[in-house]
């Protein structure tokens, strides 16, 4: 707590786990964004320890590996999050759609059951529904873009410890990078919630393309 790396920082809570590379021993800390709103305001802190009793050459060599193999790492890493992050707004503003498209359909109920139909709000509602139309479809295609985002970040994420790894084995050294490794779980549980999320709301626009296919016909 000492070392103030971040608001509210918990080393018990944050703490994720540590490891070993280029002779050094780190601990890495990560403090999530629990609030939706496209700031991105998660905090992740990687501290390496190296041993007093270290060459000053290995140390060198180490140091100049840090920052090309952990800067893209960690780019990949910002990515998914942010990818994450943006899919709770565009599901949030959806559900906004949805109830929206719903309170269309109720209306036009109350249009059928009426002897004469007023054909000006009929006219005002459907110029409604193809507005919401439009923008709905244009956040399911960035549900779909994210996709294509966080699997393509991914996969680089994962390549670039693949590089660490064997940047170690080279120099006949042992790393152990399993606390980096167990973000792709994290990862993954995100593009399945990613994909559910992208089926479950196209049900929305389904209702609504019917709804204008009844007014209009």
């Amino acid at each position: 707590d000492a070392l103030n790396l971040f608001p509210d920082a918990d080393w018990q809570k944050d703490l994720k786990g540590h490891g070993t590379w280029q002779q050094a021993q780190f601990f890495e800390l990560a403090h999530p964004d629990i609030e939706a709103d496209g700031k991105n305001r998660s905090h992740h802190v990687v501290i390496f320890v190296f041993s007093h009793s270290q060459a000053e050459a290995d140390f060198n060599q180490a140091s100049s590996e840090l920052f090309p193999h952990l800067i893209p790492l960690f780019h990949c890493r910002n990515k998914v999050l942010v990818v994450h992050e943006f899919r709770e707004l565009i599901k949030r503003t959806l559900k906004q759609y949805a109830g929206d498209i719903q309170q269309l359909i109720q209306t036009l109920d109350h249009h059928i059951d009426r002897p004469r139909l007023d054909l000006r709000q009929l006219q005002k509602d459907l110029a409604e529904a193809l507005s919401i139309s439009q923008q709905y479809e244009t956040q399911l295609s960035f549900l779909k873009e994210y996709q294509t985002t966080l699997e393509t970040n991914l996969t680089n994420y994962q390549s670039w410890l693949h590089v660490m790894e064997e940047t170690d084995r080279q120099r006949n050294l042992t790393s152990n990078l399993t606390v980096f490794h167990n973000f792709k779980s994290e990862a993954e549980t995100y593009k399945r919630q990613l994909l559910a999320d992208a089926d479950a709301m196209k049900v929305g626009l389904s209702s609504l393309e019917t709804y204008i296919k009844t007014v209009t016909n």
